[in-house]
């Protein structure tokens, strides 16, 4: 399968950024699944998922964020999506889950 997403994690304080780069969609699911099956493993996992340089998401990959999502807040966590592509934020409002994330304008707005 060819992969069209590719990922850097790093912390800053007390957040794991993942920051994505390419398409969200059925073969790049995995690289954000991983990454945030990392991140996730810390109690309580404060996690923002940065999409400035996604430009795709198709159906796969808004299920693999809404999957984390609920896996990150189960483990009494939080997920933040941060630089929304116009196309990502419109598939997000069409599908009514945009209310589902909390969203970040930028790195220093990190939610507490």
């Amino acid at each position: 399968m060819l992969e069209t997403l590719g990922a850097r994690v790093e912390r800053i304080g007390l957040w794991t950024v993942i920051r994505l780069m390419g398409e969200l969609d059925l073969c790049g699911r995995p690289v954000l699944t991983n990454a945030i099956d990392q991140a996730g493993l810390a109690p309580q996992p404060r996690v923002i998922v940065d999409m400035t340089d996604v430009w795709f998401m198709d159906s796969s990959g808004l299920e693999a964020l809404l999957r984390s999502s609920r896996w990150i807040h189960a483990r009494g966590g939080r997920l933040a999506l941060l630089g929304l592509h116009p196309r990502v934020r419109k598939i997000l409002d069409i599908t009514g889950t945009l209310a589902a994330f909390e969203t970040v304008d930028s790195l220093s707005d990190l939610p507490g």
